[in-house]
């Protein structure tokens, strides 16, 4: 059995880190001479919360790149990639930061580049996905994850890194009752050869979007990858019950069904701990003034519901809940409300919502874009006056609308996020046809 590495690491500091990953990857005899290799790393930053919490660390990133360089691989590239609604913080590593990496590496927007396609062996819910080019053809891909809680898969692994490298909507496909069933079929198309968990400070409870800060100061890594995320899911308190990817997984004797049967280095040093705070995903009596619908059979944490508790928490992080009245419905099946608030402050979720579309806001999909919902939800709760104005500006300029989202967040308008577009940048014609709405 392939072994799970630990080593201490209080700090974020890159050459402390580098040698560390450098002797994991030496001790599993890993060669990268003349390799291509690809680190893909989780890169969220949106939403409420501690940043050190959400995504990697840019230390870890220049750290990892720098380990594969120092052992021969001839071209590095690196990619970051965001779960729905969490816009990525890339662009906001320093300008040293920056130079650092791309000293040895090119940093790549992966959900950008060109797909080719990918069958897994025996799937569990889908036949073919198209992901990108460079995580199927290089010759050695590294998964940094980041140890935190999820409403959607309770706990983020490398196998959902390697899912956020689709592009909607293709990644929403089966984002809902089947989310499991679909990690575990990506991962079959392409298994990274390496992962190493940033635990240094690891996030709890509202993950992925608004997890709160939980210091581990740990550094996590192997070469059989599922059996890594065993390892982190029990540091963070969870066994393999606890997370059906990792159960579908054990069953299928791709990882071990217990970290206790592992070999870990050093031994001893994987111990159950006192659990994470778990990532509620319940909608109903989240916030006193929202009232909801759900559906008596379909109601998914892992799609619509769990989308709308990650968007209502967002929104109280950024104090934007402010007293208003609203009801959502979600679900299927669901029965007309016995109390309906007027059609701008109801929002009908999701296409198994679809048949009271006409009560309120319909936001199509299955799942929707998290997004999408998040807009909704700021139109109802504060997006009047100036920053209204400059949020609607801003979508008829063409900003996505996820940096839309976030900037409303953080109350920036400067065009410093991602496809961001200034307020001095938004045309002419896009505030007449605002203004003649």
């Amino acid at each position: 059995m392939k072994p799970v590495r630990v080593a201490k690491q209080d700090i974020y500091d890159s050459d402390e880190i580098s040698a560390k990953i450098k002797e994991f990857l030496e001790a599993d005899g890993v060669k990268l001479k003349g390799a291509r290799a690809l680190a893909l790393f989780c890169d969220d930053a949106a939403g409420g919360g501690d940043t050190d919490a959400k995504g990697v660390r840019a230390e870890v990133v220049i750290a990892a790149a720098e380990a594969m360089a120092a052992l021969g691989a001839e071209k590095i590239a690196v990619a970051g990639v965001a779960h729905p609604g969490c816009a990525s913080r890339t662009s906001r590593f320093s300008a040293e930061q920056t130079a650092r990496l791309r000293a040895t590496a090119e940093i790549e927007d992966i959900r950008s580049m060109s797909r080719a396609r990918a069958n897994p062996d025996n799937p569990l819910t889908q036949m073919e996905f198209r992901l990108p080019k460079v995580l199927l053809e290089s010759d050695f891909v590294m998964s940094l994850p980041k140890a935190k809680t999820s409403a959607m898969t309770t706990v983020c692994s490398s196998m959902d890194l390697t899912h956020q490298t689709m592009r909607d909507p293709d990644r929403l496909a089966l984002h809902d009752f089947r989310l499991h069933q679909k990690l575990v079929d990506i991962h079959a198309c392409r298994t990274p050869d390496y992962a190493v968990y940033d635990a240094i400070v690891a996030g709890e409870g509202q993950g992925p979007m608004n997890p709160s800060p939980r210091k581990l100061g740990l550094l996590v890594g192997g070469s059989n990858p599922a059996n890594v995320d065993v390892a982190m899911a029990n540091l963070m308190g969870y066994g393999i019950h606890d997370v059906a990817h990792l159960r579908l997984l054990a069953d299928r004797g791709e990882c071990a069904s217990s970290a206790a049967t592992m070999d870990v280095r050093p031994e001893g040093a994987i111990g159950r701990s006192a659990r994470f705070r778990d990532a509620e995903w319940d909608i109903e009596g989240a916030c006193p003034w929202i009232s909801v619908t759900g559906g008596a059979e379909k109601y998914c944490p892992g799609g619509c519901v769990g989308f709308i508790r990650q968007a209502m928490d967002a929104l109280v992080g950024a104090s934007a809940l402010n007293g208003t009245p609203a009801h959502i419905i979600a679900g299927r099946p669901v029965n007309y409300p016995d109390t309906v608030v007027d059609r701008e402050r109801t929002l009908v979720v999701g296409d198994c919502a679809q048949a009271l579309a006409n009560i309120g806001v319909f936001i199509p999909g299955c799942p929707p874009d998290i997004s999408a919902i998040e807009f909704e939800m700021m139109k109802i709760f504060g997006t009047k006056g100036a920053n209204g104005l400059k949020t609607r500006m801003a979508v008829k300029a063409g900003m996505p609308l996820d940096s839309v989202v976030d900037a409303l967040r953080r109350g920036v308008f400067d065009g410093s996020g991602p496809g961001g577009v200034s307020a001095s940048e938004i045309a002419m014609s896009a505030v007449k046809r605002v203004l003649d709405q």
